[in-house]
């Protein structure tokens, strides 16, 4: 058993390794070795199983063409008492299997995504070289070429340079929530003892937005972090049973769920300030944004209303915005549609907007001469002078959700898509939490039921040859994994009851062929 476990789980190892890595030359020689020795544990879950079926066909079948099992029939042991041993056998492999599925194998499976998130540096210009779309999280990013920079000078380890940029926000069904193109990013790489950053900026942008259907220019966007590590390891499958456990009764202490909430929170902390500036624009007319950012200028725009981030004034009557700088008043632009668009902000920042003006007329106030009208005006990075939106952060998922609920029943748009999102995450983790313990279970159920199932139909069918037995012992238990397999993407997606029995009942099917067995072993 121990020489089959050895070949076949350097085999499955080696197998898996070939396909996310050989391929694209993304790892050296020896990072390649450390992959397929850090993925041989993760494989035993499979190997192990298989070898000890094959094993226990192999050895039984040769006591019985050797006649030693009937010598011990004549001599009065029953077939329950010599099966005994490799009963308990069977019961240490599957104590083995529950301690390395439930405790073991997600260490070094966070071992080994580690391993290639380290050198993310490698795989995105592999990417990119080949012209495939980059994906990490929620963003996938394209670019015609690609310049590496090892050593930039400050905390950046590598900055990559791209050109001709092609970006994308990705929605949770995988559709394309909103694209943005550059002709140039820079993404430089951090690397820490626990993560690997990337810090995304791009320059000379045209964006689409899909609420109003127009686009918009930028020169530059705000730099976005994104956490390689968290992303490529956060899944449940490198939890150990004990952090499975842990995350049920706290599942914002989940780095998804974070992501979520997270988004949530901004969008209430944005609505409820709207709310604010909407009161105070009915009551006074008027507000001011002031620019975040070393010139400072102020923007005080004249409405009568703020909904949805659009300011509104009755009739056709155009919205007007005064900009000051340190001299004073410099130009006045009434713009026909005015809207905010909050901005990527870092943690413990207040929030920032983005005001696009449609079908603009701009007068100069300091040296007066005839208006211009331009087609779009961005202002960008701007924050309300005089209100200050509530922190959110500390609020736990549950809490954040109850007090989206008034909101929710205003209509706010993007709070709305954001709530129900975090409520889906929220059960869909549940869903994965119990998929995950179950599925570690049900596998290590089938090392005893491989084991006695091969042993047994060697000692009924003496006659045939043993790779032959072993395959009527193999087929079921590939039956098995497929519908353990399936039962967890049924539970996954919230099918509660089909999904256990989907699960279980490749194990019950390997029960009833080890009796059904097993009595014509008896009856003969």
């Amino acid at each position: 058993m121990l020489l089959t476990t050895a070949v076949l789980v350097t085999v499955i190892a080696f197998g898996a390794t070939i396909k996310p890595l050989a391929h694209d030359h993304l790892l050296s020689a020896g990072q390649t070795i450390k992959y397929v020795g850090l993925a041989i544990i993760p494989m035993l879950q499979f190997a192990l199983p298989f070898a000890a079926g094959f094993a226990g066909t192999m050895t039984l079948h040769r006591m019985t063409t050797d006649n030693e099992v009937l010598a011990a029939a004549a001599s009065g042991l029953s077939y329950r008492r010599l099966l005994l041993p490799l009963v308990g056998l069977g019961l240490v492999l599957t104590l083995i299997m529950v301690l390395l599925t439930q405790w073991v194998i997600p260490r070094f499976w966070s071992l080994l995504e580690r391993t290639v998130a380290m050198d993310v540096t490698r795989i995105f210009q592999a990417s990119i070289e080949r012209g495939d779309p980059f994906q990490f999280g929620d963003m996938q990013i394209f670019a015609d070429e690609i310049l590496v920079e090892p050593d930039p000078g400050g905390r950046a380890d590598t900055r990559l340079v791209l050109l001709h940029v092609a970006a994308a926000d990705l929605a949770a069904d995988g559709s394309v929530d909103r694209d943005v193109t550059a002709s140039r990013a820079v993404v430089d790489v951090y690397r820490e003892a626990e993560a690997t950053y990337l810090r995304i900026a791009m320059e000379d942008t045209v964006a689409y937005d899909p609420d109003d259907g127009v686009l918009a220019w930028a020169r530059q966007l705000a730099s976005r972090t994104i956490a390689i590590d968290n992303v490529l390891t956060s899944g449940a499958r490198t939890m150990t049973r004990g952090q499975l456990l842990a995350l049920r009764e706290n599942p914002d202490g989940y780095k998804w769920i974070e992501g979520f909430r997270n988004r949530l929170a901004d969008s209430v902390r944005q609505v409820e300030l709207w709310d604010e500036v909407d009161r105070t624009l009915r009551a006074d007319g008027a507000v001011t944004l002031v620019e975040l950012g070393p010139e400072g200028r102020r923007y005080e725009v004249h409405a009568d209303s703020l909904r949805r981030g659009r300011f509104q004034r009755s009739g056709k009557t155009p919205i007007e915005i005064i900009q000051h700088d340190a001299d004073g008043p410099e130009r006045r632009l009434r713009a026909q549609r005015a809207r905010l668009t909050q901005v990527d902000r870092v943690p413990d920042a207040p929030l920032a907007f983005d005001l696009n003006l449609t079908d603009c007329e701009v007068t100069n106030l300091q040296t007066p001469q005839a208006s211009n009208r331009r087609r779009t005006i961005p202002l960008e990075n701007l924050t309300f002078e005089g209100f200050q939106a509530i922190d959110l952060s500390g609020l736990t998922s549950a809490e954040l959700l109850d007090r989206s609920e008034v909101h929710r029943a205003a209509g706010a748009g993007a709070l709305n898509q954001r709530a129900e999102q975090l409520e889906r995450e929220l059960v869909g983790l549940q869903n994965q939490i119990a998929s995950r313990l179950m599925k570690r279970y049900a596998m290590s159920v089938t090392a005893i039921l491989l084991l006695l199932l091969g042993a047994v139909l060697a000692m009924w069918r003496r006659n045939s040859q043993p790779l032959a037995i072993y395959l009527w012992a193999f087929l079921p238990s590939i039956l098995d994994l497929i519908l353990i397999s399936s039962g967890d993407h049924l539970l996954r997606d919230g099918h509660r009851v089909t999904g256990p029995l989907v699960m279980w009942s490749g194990n019950a099917t390997l029960v009833l062929l080890l009796l059904g067995s097993y009595r014509q072993l008896a009856r003969n």
